[in-house]
């Protein structure tokens, strides 16, 4: 007669080899993890870059030490841009702000929706009847936040290494770089605008582009936090540079739409808005990089000199 025991057991022992791998994946996944700030690190050092300075928590509009639930609810709401509209007056206002502090671009029925949210989750705190300011303190700007949010969108949306706010050690023309990636092993480089095109100026393209020769990354992202057109002023700003640094050459780096109010050059160099959202922006440019470009390990651009 068959003891049901048996199978009884088989089961249990099969259970708790599953169990061990499950560990073992579970652990080389945490390792993985643990060292992907690293692993930038590393693959710049090969490249002769060495990070002096990266990702400053201490800049950022939400407590350095907020936990994971915090960011990711911060996180989601950061991709409306009506919040982070919210968020840039939240800032300008460092003396305590109140609802209608937050209404220029938004109505006041949202402003108080996102206060609310915000006192909620710890990201404002009570400052007076009617008054609220960042928990975190004063800020100078929303540019670091903003740079986190980019970073972290490679990390969520696309699974991919990335670090912001990065000083870069003995480079040519200015080591400060907004967000860099490794994207299937392609160095990506994003400059992150906050301001509107009208503050933008050529000065700040152009050391861009320089940026951009230094690094020598095989995608490059312009992306302004704006909903208004790049085609106005800010394509018109690259291609003057475009011509000024390379003359009749320029014609080898034409400016081209994408579609809407994306343009690249190329199919490496992108320029890039939040209209309809930065989330789908991002993912049509990296589609068009990765699935037309014919030279995926060439640098985006060759140093004029050079030519």
């Amino acid at each position: 007669m068959n003891d049901p025991r048996v199978g009884d057991h088989a089961d249990l022992s099969s259970v708790v080899t599953e169990l061990a791998e499950l560990r073992r994946e579970v652990a080389a996944l945490a390792r993985r993890l643990d060292g992907a700030g690293e692993s930038i690190v590393n693959r710049l050092a090969r490249r002769g870059f060495t990070i002096q300075r990266s990702e400053p928590l201490e800049a950022c509009c939400f407590p350095a030490d907020a936990d994971a639930a915090f960011l990711d609810t911060f996180y989601e709401w950061l991709k409306k841009y009506s919040f982070r509209l919210v968020v840039r007056d939240m800032i300008r206002e460092a003396e305590g702000f109140t609802v209608e502090d937050l209404t220029r671009y938004c109505a006041r029925a949202q402003c108080e929706r996102y206060v609310e949210q915000a006192v909620g989750l710890g990201l404002v705190e009570q400052a007076g009847r009617g008054r609220w300011r960042l928990a975190a303190g004063a800020r100078d700007s929303f540019g670091e936040t903003l740079e986190w949010f980019v970073a972290e969108f490679f990390h969520r949306e696309f699974g991919c290494e990335a670090a912001w706010g990065i000083t870069l050690q003995d480079t040519k023309h200015g080591g400060d770089y907004d967000v860099i990636a490794f994207v299937e092993g392609h160095l990506v480089y994003i400059e992150v605008k906050s301001a509107p095109p009208k503050h933008i100026t050529t000065q700040e393209v152009g050391a861009f582009f320089r940026r951009v020769r230094a690094l020598k990354p095989q995608m490059a992202i312009f992306f302004e936090d704006t909903e208004l057109r790049m085609a106005d002023k800010i394509v018109p700003m690259v291609e003057e540079i475009l011509a000024g640094e390379y003359g009749p050459s320029a014609t080898d780096y034409p400016v081209i739409r994408l579609q809407d109010e994306l343009f690249h050059i190329n199919h490496a160099l992108y320029i890039v808005n939040a209209r309809p959202d930065v989330a789908g922006n991002f993912a049509v440019c990296m589609r068009d990089f990765l699935g037309t470009r014919a030279r995926p390990t060439a640098p985006v651009l060759t140093p004029p000199q050079a030519r």
